[in-house]
């Protein structure tokens, strides 16, 4: 067995074992039973029986063999050439296929939008559950239908569901920090951590991969731990003080986000130490820095709603209660604010990828770009390099301060109105709940290990 595996077993085996010793500590007696039982004259105890929960084995041994079974499947998918003699190709867009799979999604969407109950409101769970399916459904579409590299409007989308992902992330750490403030503790952190790994270093030791060669769980797992370590650690501060803390060390991780030679990059001089952390074979180190520097804002934002989600309901809970004609008019003022700031962000891209093609045609003709080497075998050079050029013009240049435009933009339009805060689509809410299994498992089984080419079941 190799070092990793035995970190992995080592890391999985604590967690569950320090689960398993609180849980046992919040179920025994609180301190002071006895004396209380002395004191009402009851002398003695009764002995403790032992009973074993027959249907919580079945349930847990249920639930393993079915593990089980979606690891095997992962497997043979991911080995589909010499398992099952299936083949790969590339991928392509197809407009037809495209269509059947929005409707396949919007049908049901709209016959299962409805009410939510307690689960209802400003960013509540049944809102959050299917903003999660969604933008896992729309990752699905984005690595299946689109092959590299996307047009600027898909990618930009994709960079802005992961930016939405983070921001939930420093959103439900901090929610969780401030209504838990006397029990934010190492266990609620083992959970957390369990619920985010568990699956993928499963899936990692079956596959023969390691931890970080999956995007989303580690770095999730990064900006968990920051904010659990800020909201703890950091305990004695007011709740500004850490956000503002925060911003600090975002800012610094920020700096040279292109990871130009020979300029200061603190995220480099952090991350260099536990490279062996953050990067295999597989994931560079340079891929994980490109990959915590460019959404270091977005769980910050998050962080930022949370702190202030009281003013928004209090705001929220203002214009339900006025006045028809004054509930019309602030809804259109916060609907016209939200258009122009969107309006503006979708001109920005536009005017990237113009740019872009300028550059794409240009490059063509000289060959001297730096994105020529990849795109010289393309069936259409100039598109290429212009498709490279606006991604690379997005990230390095607009990306991780500008993303919060469309981000709080969709919040805005989501809770809008009494009517959209109270509903959500529970089938979208569905797959939200399961996004990241979804996530982690597409790679095996459609993808089949190469995100460039997917798996042919039906010829």
């Amino acid at each position: 067995m190799d070092a990793n595996a035995v970190t992995l077993s080592l890391y999985v085996a604590g967690l569950a074992g320090v689960l398993v010793v609180q849980s046992r500590t919040r179920l025994e007696d609180p301190a002071g039973d006895a004396e209380m039982a002395e004191a009402a004259g009851v002398t003695g105890q009764k002995p403790v029986k032992t009973v074993t929960d027959t249907a919580a084995l079945t349930k847990g041994f249920r639930h393993l063999a079915g593990l089980g079974l979606v690891l095997a499947y992962a497997w043979v998918c991911d080995r589909s050439g010499s398992a099952l003699g299936l083949s790969q190709t590339s991928k392509r867009f197809d407009g037809g296929i495209a269509v059947l799979a929005v409707l396949a999604v919007a049908v049901p969407y709209a016959a299962s939008f409805e009410p939510q109950g307690k689960s209802a409101g400003f960013l509540g769970n049944g809102q959050t559950d299917e903003w999660k399916g969604w933008m896992q459904i729309f990752l699905v579409f984005y690595h299946y239908l689109f092959p590299s590299p996307q047009p600027l409007a898909v990618y930009v989308t994709a960079r802005i569901v992961v930016a939405s992902f983070l921001f939930m992330t420093g959103y439900g750490r901090t929610m969780s920090a401030m209504k838990r403030a006397a029990d934010f503790s190492f266990y609620t952190l083992c959970s957390m951590m369990l619920r985010l790994n568990l699956f993928v270093i499963l899936l990692a030791a079956v596959m023969g991969r390691q931890f970080c060669d999956y995007y989303f769980s580690p770095l999730v797992t990064f900006w968990s731990l920051f904010y659990y370590a800020l909201h703890t650690l950091g305990r004695a501060w007011s709740p500004a003080q850490r956000i503002a803390f925060a911003a600090v060390v975002c800012a610094m991780l920020s700096i040279n986000a292109a990871r130009t030679p020979g300029r200061l990059s603190v995220a480099r001089l952090l991350f260099e130490p536990v490279s062996f952390l953050v990067s295999s074979p597989v994931t560079s180190l340079d891929t994980w820095l490109f990959r915590c520097q460019l959404d270091c804002f977005s769980p910050l934002m998050g962080a930022i709603v949370a702190l202030n989600t009281d003013r928004i309901r209090a705001l929220l809970t203002t214009i339900e209660g006025a006045s028809p004609a004054k509930q019309r008019l602030m809804t259109c003022a916060l609907a016209a604010g939200g258009l122009v700031a969107m309006g503006a962000w979708v001109r920005l891209v536009a005017s990237v990828e113009a740019g872009a093609q300028v550059l794409g045609q240009s490059c063509a003709v000289d060959q001297q770009c730096s994105q020529w080497k990849k795109c010289a075998t393309s069936a259409d050079p100039a598109g290429c390099v212009a498709a490279r050029a606006a991604q690379e013009e997005y990230n390095y240049s607009y990306h991780s301060v500008l993303c919060v435009v469309p981000v709080l933009a969709f919040v805005l339009a989501r809770n809008l109105t009494p009517w959209l805060r109270a509903r959500a689509s529970t089938v979208v809410a569905f797959w939200g709940q399961r996004s990241l299994e979804i996530y982690l498992l597409q790679y095996h089984v459609w993808l089949s290990s190469n995100a460039a080419r997917i798996l042919v079941v039906l010829p």
